[in-house]
Order: structure tokens, then C-alpha cells, then sequence
């Protein structure tokens, strides 16, 4: 039981291993081999002294794997927002060909009433039409705004990116 206590009380000494693997663009860190140029830190755990490591390898790493961590960040969410604006141009091409088809095939067919002398259907077609133009307004106006805060989100993270190289 003696020996149990003592053993407990000596200071165990501990290392650790960090792999770091690069590319073209990216650094990463990994606690095992993390691809074919994998370079291996020996790191000691450090002992803490009022909260604050004492290893100052320690802390420069912890400092190149936050900075590491979050440029991967900011260039996946570039990312996202350029999709998310692609999306909402492609979505808007759509509506608008799909709206824009609807009025053509409303003015041709209106066109033949109005050759047949039927007020009533011209009436109702002209109203049809009127109501498409509507959506095609609010589609129009939509994806302006839309477009607007997405190109806003995107410059914002191209910014706090452009602050991290």
C-alpha cells in the first residue's frame, strides 16, 4: 500500500505526439500520421503554473492550430456563401423563365379572343396577365434583396478571411 502512495506522489513526466501534415493551402494538426509528409512533434505536457502552461511550444501551437482552424473555417464559409448566391441567381433565372413563359402563353391566347370578339375572356386574360407581371415584380424584388444580403455575408467573410493570411 506504501509503495501505491508513493507512487502516486512522484511526478510523472509525459510527452506527446503531434502530427503535422501540409499542402498546398492547408496546415493540419493530428494526434496520428495524417498523410504521406507527416511531420512528428515531440511535445511535453506541460505542468500549469497559476493557470497558464508553461510550455511555450505549447502555447505557440495552440495558437497555429487556432489560426489554422479558423481560416479552414472562414474559407469553408466563403464557400457556402458563394454557393448560397449561385443558388439564389439560379433560383431567380428559373421563376423568371417559368413566370415569363406563363405571360407569353396568356398574351398569344389573349391575342386569339381578341380576334374572336370575346370581351369577357380578353378581361379575364388581361387580368391573368396583370397578376404575373405582379409576381414577376416580387420575384424581381426578392431576389435583389436576397441578392443584396448575400453579397453582404460574402464580402464579410472574404474580409475577416483577407485579416487572417
Amino acid at each position: 500500500m506504501k509503495i501505491l502512495i508513493l507512487l502516486l506522489c512522484l511526478p510523472l513526466s509525459a510527452t506527446g505526439q503531434i502530427f503535422k501534415c501540409s499542402d498546398k493551402d492547408n496546415t493540419v494538426f493530428s494526434d496520428s500520421p495524417c498523410g504521406k509528409n507527416a511531420e512528428l512533434i515531440e511535445v511535453e505536457v506541460p505542468e500549469r503554473n497559476n493557470m497558464q502552461l508553461s510550455n511555450q511550444k505549447i502555447g505557440k501551437l495552440a495558437d497555429e492550430l487556432h489560426t489554422t482552424r479558423r481560416k479552414r473555417e472562414l474559407n469553408n464559409r466563403v464557400t457556402r456563401e458563394r454557393h448560397h448566391l449561385e443558388k439564389i441567381n439560379k433560383n431567380y433565372q428559373a421563376t423568371q423563365d417559368k413566370l415569363q413563359e406563363e405571360l407569353n402563353k396568356v398574351n398569344a391566347e389573349k391575342q386569339r379572343y381578341k380576334r374572336k370578339y370575346a370581351p369577357l375572356q380578353e378581361s379575364r386574360l388581361k387580368d391573368k396577365a396583370k397578376d404575373i407581371r405582379e409576381k414577376l415584380a416580387d420575384a424581381r424584388r426578392k431576389y435583389h434583396s436576397d441578392e443584396a444580403a448575400a453579397k453582404a455575408a460574402l464580402n464579410e467573410s472574404i474580409r475577416q478571411k483577407a485579416q487572417f493570411e
